[in-house]
């Protein structure tokens, strides 16, 4: 018998920023609903919750211990904090100072790029995170991360300007076969900000409804920016996945099944419960799977039609045999 592949849902919360980080991040004031809700919507994953962190990569990996043994089907990473798009790259202060005389190269171990913060202040590069979750071995991977992308960088109106070069930290690439497992859904737009009380896991339980409608990944960002749209709000969610055909065409989220299941054929209702979900996705694709039953109502009438006159055929053939 085939061994059932484990739902493991993983959700980061950091809502409370200590004395070293309060004077860049604030304490954010919704960040522990965006945790209920996300648990509501991930309710058929085992799900783990971690609150105001500093080292993410330690958690990760004391999680990966506990687990090690598990067939995992579907992992999901959630995190609601501050997050930058870092550009501030810190070197040694010997180093710096060699530099500036010699215009020699130093390296800085410093993440860069897009980073979730830790309650520290300490940063934690997305790129990093898809390879610590690779780590787990599942059979996909999907993101929702929560949080800012604006840059950071150094204030350099009184920097020394200098013929410096910063080796920047070593970036390892992530293997074609692993990108097309990995879907990430980013709660603001590059270099942007979102706000607390409107955050991306807000609007994945408004248009989910509470997680109960399946939705496929890649209509996520639609439906949400079409939302936060008609509510005046300025924020534009993103996704970042690699499709190839149909990798992604049956995936649903947050439902731990691969496809939607098939609502049953109500015949004798001209719009039967089921098309609602339709309806608030697309009124055109409801209005064309209306048409396309209209049009088999019409098909089965005309075979009854077709029936009808060859039992006459038959009938009045054997009426005729008769005499």
């Amino acid at each position: 018998m085939e061994k059932t592949k484990r739902n493991i849902g993983l959700i980061f919360l950091n809502s409370l920023y200590n004395e070293e980080s309060k004077e860049e991040y604030e304490d954010l004031k919704y960040v522990d609903d965006d945790g209920k809700m996300m648990k509501d919507m991930l309710r058929s994953y085992e799900v783990k919750t971690f609150t105001n962190i500093d080292d993410f990569n330690t958690a990760l990996d004391d999680v990966k211990e506990e687990m090690k043994n598990m067939d995992i089907g579907r992992l999901h990473f959630h995190f609601s904090g501050h997050g930058v798009n870092n550009a501030r790259i810190k070197t040694p202060l010997a180093s710096k100072v060699f530099n500036f005389e010699t215009n020699a190269v130093s390296e800085s171990n410093t993440p860069y790029g897009e980073c979730i913060v830790g309650q520290n202040g300490s940063l934690y590069s997305v790129h990093d995170l898809k390879h610590k979750l690779l780590e787990f071995k599942s059979s996909r991977i999907t993101f929702t991360l929560d949080c800012c992308r604006l840059q950071r960088r150094g204030n350099n109106s009184s920097a020394k300007m200098s013929l410096a070069t910063v080796l920047l930290r070593n970036k390892k690439d992530i293997p074609y076969e692993d990108e097309l497992k990995i879907a990430v859904l980013y709660a603001a737009l590059d270099l942007h900000s979102v706000r607390d009380s409107s955050s991306l896991t807000k609007e994945l339980y408004n248009v989910t409804k509470k997680g109960k409608v399946p939705v496929p990944i890649t209509e996520i960002t639609s439906m949400v920016n079409e939302s936060w749209q008609q509510q005046k709000i300025k924020q534009g969610c993103k996704d970042d996945l690699l499709e190839v055909g149909n990798n992604w065409k049956d995936f649903y989220w947050p439902s731990s099944e691969t496809r939607n299941p098939s609502p049953p054929v109500q015949q004798d209702s001209a719009c039967p419960p089921w098309f609602q979900a339709f309806n608030e996705r697309s009124a055109k694709t409801a209005a064309e799977i209306r048409e396309e039953f209209k049009g088999l109502r019409n098909d089965m009438k005309e075979m009854k039609s077709d029936v009808d006159i060859l039992k006459g055929k038959v009938n009045g053939g054997a009426e005729n045999a008769e005499i």
